[in-house]
């Protein structure tokens, strides 16, 4: 009788989480193991449980998914991850599969690709959506790997304009824009505003 994968869930949003869940369940190759809501949390029971598989969304609250593939690449742990995400991007394709992960899936594909991609993760073989994979293998790689307001914020930071002034356009706190800033910095591995500047220029941002 073949061994079942063990794995474990990690995402935010409770209803996908669940009914995630709810669909590998079903799936007599598969054992979830443990559920996170949070990237802090995830890392904890990957730890304890040392899941096959751990497949994990983008963006949580803690840690994010590529921050979590570093740490267990770091700390040589055996389990393979899986990016779960809505960001159609090339780049942010790359950046996922060169922090470690083995598959980095579209959260509006199919189920039937999911599974593949924790077959793929268990046999040590990496998986792509095949509309990313398509792109790659096409060398497009002028795609940017930010959110439509994280270019916005850029912009208005390559322009010049003021936190304050940012804050109040976007009617956010100014809090939230240096958290845009230092998520900028992180993205696009910027060391200073000088380097961020550069981005956008070369993107034609500004």
């Amino acid at each position: 009788m073949m061994e079942k994968i063990t794995l474990l869930i990690a995402d935010d949003h409770d209803m996908f989480r669940q009914g995630l869940l709810s669909l590998l369940s079903g799936n007599k190759n598969l054992d979830i193991v443990a559920q996170a809501s949070n990237g802090t949390e995830a890392l904890e029971l990957i730890q304890q449980h040392k899941p096959d598989v751990a497949i994990l969304d983008m963006t949580m609250p803690g840690l994010s998914g590529v921050e979590l593939c570093r740490i267990i690449k770091q700390q040589g742990l055996s389990t393979r991850t899986i990016i779960l995400t809505m960001h159609d991007d090339l780049l942010l394709a790359q950046e996922v599969m060169q922090s470690g992960a083995s598959g980095f899936v579209l959260k509006d594909n199919t189920f039937d690709e999911v599974v593949t991609a924790i077959e793929c993760a268990h046999k040590n073989e990496n998986y792509m959506s095949p509309s990313i994979q398509a792109r790659m293998d096409q060398g497009e790689d002028k795609i940017s790997p930010l959110s439509f307001r994280e270019q916005e914020v850029l912009r208005m930071l390559a322009e010049g304009v003021t936190v304050k002034v940012i804050a109040a356009k976007l009617d956010v706190s100014t809090k939230s824009i240096d958290t845009y800033r230092q998520r900028l910095m992180r993205k696009l591995g910027a060391e200073n505003s000088a380097q961020l500047i550069q981005y956008a220029v070369k993107r034609s941002l500004v």
